[in-house]
């Protein structure tokens, strides 16, 4: 008589094991893509935060009024001087074409050589992972708020 000796798997057994992983797979796909949405929201946020906060910074150390141009219908923004508006001050950065914004007010924010900004007021960028407030306040200073939904 031969020995049969059992190699390998069976026709069921990998059936089954493939069937656990499409249902992973399938409830953990939203999972993560939700969360790279918010991760990119996030990190929009904080480089646009950082990039008022140079803006300020060079307001500083320039001795020069500097001006935070924001395009809403490009969805980006550039630091310009305030004196000669042709000078730039930085290239023109782009948001992600998945996170819309929003200036409030609508008139451009100008950080002063003293380090204050003048008119106070936010930026609301948001996504399908939520919102996200930039705010500048008077005396200049930034800071970025997870808005409760």
């Amino acid at each position: 008589m031969m020995k049969k000796d059992k190699q390998g798997f069976t026709l069921l057994e990998m059936v089954l094991v493939l069937a656990i992983i499409t249902t992973m797979a399938g409830v953990l796909y939203p999972v993560s893509r939700q969360g790279m949405r918010g991760m990119t929201l996030q990190y929009t946020a904080q480089a646009f935060a950082g990039e008022l906060l140079r803006a300020r910074l060079l307001a500083l150390t320039e001795n020069s009024a500097i001006v935070v141009r924001v395009t809403q219908k490009a969805q980006s923004y550039q630091l310009l001087s305030a004196v000669d508006q042709s000078c730039l001050r930085g290239p023109e950065r782009f948001l992600d074409k998945t996170i819309s914004f929003k200036q409030i007010p609508s008139r451009e924010v100008v950080f002063h050589p003293w380090g204050t900004a003048a008119p106070a007021g936010s930026y609301l960028l948001g996504s399908a992972a939520g919102r996200i407030n930039v705010v500048v306040s008077l005396t200049g200073r930034v800071r970025i708020e997870r808005v409760k939904s």
